[in-house]
Order: C-alpha cells, then sequence, then structure tokens
C-alpha cells in the first residue's frame, strides 16, 4: 500500500489513515522511523511498544487483591519514566555546555 502525504514546514508527515489502522498507531503513540539499508530513500516506521503497556494487567488479574488497587494508565507511567530519564541523560550534557 501506497499514499502520498505532505512534509510539512516543521518535517512532520501525516501518516495516513489507513496505514495507522492497519500498525494500530494512536494518537500519543511512539513510532521508530529508520533508513532501510541498501535502499536510499526508504524509510520503515514502526510502532515502538514498551514492555510496560504490552504487559501491563497481567499481574493484576494474578493477584487476590487486584481489585482494592488503583488503576494505573500505562502510557502515563511510561511517558513519566521517558522523560525523566531523559532528564538525567541531559544533565551531564546541559553542566558541560554551562561550564564552557
Amino acid at each position: 500500500m501506497e499514499r502520498l502525504t505532505t512534509v510539512t514546514r516543521k518535517g512532520q508527515i501525516t501518516i495516513p489513515i489507513e496505514m495507522r489502522r492497519a500498525l494500530a498507531i494512536e494518537e500519543g503513540d511512539k513510532i521508530a522511523v529508520s533508513m532501510v539499508e541498501g535502499e536510499p530513500g526508504v524509510i520503515m516506521i514502526r510502532p515502538v511498544r514498551s514492555v510496560a503497556e504490552m504487559t501491563y494487567g497481567l499481574a493484576r488479574t494474578l493477584s487476590p487483591h487486584a481489585p482494592d488497587r488503583p488503576r494505573v494508565d500505562a502510557r502515563q507511567e511510561r511517558d513519566a519514566f521517558e522523560t525523566s530519564t531523559a532528564e538525567a541523560a541531559m544533565k551531564p550534557l546541559t553542566a558541560t555546555s554551562t561550564s564552557q
């Protein structure tokens, strides 16, 4: 399946709806974009599912205390983890750039 889309001034593209549906990509999902080695001009897009998101709820179904526990949004937890990890990774770089 091939569809045309336009690159915006910000370098963004819209993935056509039928492709998003086929890949089960929804608003806020993370996707990986990579160049296909040996094929100039070809990129691959694939959804990236976190382990937390893919396994969320498995332990809950096995726990005798499951109904008493508050539900946690796996996407929010993943985003919070990714943000804190990125901030921690940037701290040394920020400190280096401000000391120069």
